[in-house]
């Protein structure tokens, strides 16, 4: 299966599942990074370029090889601006809604760096970016599966 990844590992990017075994298995390996404020809030990110309104988890999709550091610093190059070097705090791991008709699972690595507002101060263009405490409810509507994580962290408010 050919896939295009100069498309993937963008904010504006909506990749395919990479990993698909003989048996329909999928498995969509992702990098999350969580910026957390002096007040335990989460930064969730909304951007100008695609799915206008809808609000994201900063993640990208892990590159087939790519260490899973270098991909943490990628998704906060790409999302903040720079590399806040997050560290990595917990794997989560549940069935992705799909309707291609095979089973598809997310494994996603979680990682966290604490950050005010005003310390992040090379934020892209078109990026906007909302503090909100685990549990609340976010701002708008999620992008993709983020809603799903987002309820995850509820939990740990």
């Amino acid at each position: 299966m050919h896939q295009d990844f100069e498309k993937v590992g963008s904010p504006t990017s909506q990749s395919p599942f990479h990993h698909v075994n003989a048996q329909g298995l999928a498995l969509r390996l992702q990098v999350m990074v969580l910026i957390r404020d002096g007040e335990d809030r989460i930064a969730l990110a909304q951007t100008q370029k695609h799915q206008p309104g809808r609000w994201w988890i900063p993640a990208e999709t892990l590159r087939p090889n790519e260490d899973v550091k270098e991909a943490a610093s990628r998704v906060s190059e790409t999302w903040f601006g720079e590399d806040l070097e997050p560290g990595l705090v917990d794997v989560l791991t549940f069935p992705a809604n799909t309707d291609e008709g095979h089973t598809a699972w997310y494994i996603i690595h979680i990682f966290e760096v604490r950050a005010g507002s005003g310390e992040l101060t090379s934020v892209p263009e078109g990026v906007t970016l909302e503090f909100v405490a685990p549990g609340e409810e976010a701002p708008g509507p999620f992008a993709m599966d983020h809603g799903t994580v987002w309820a995850r962290f509820a939990d740990t408010a």
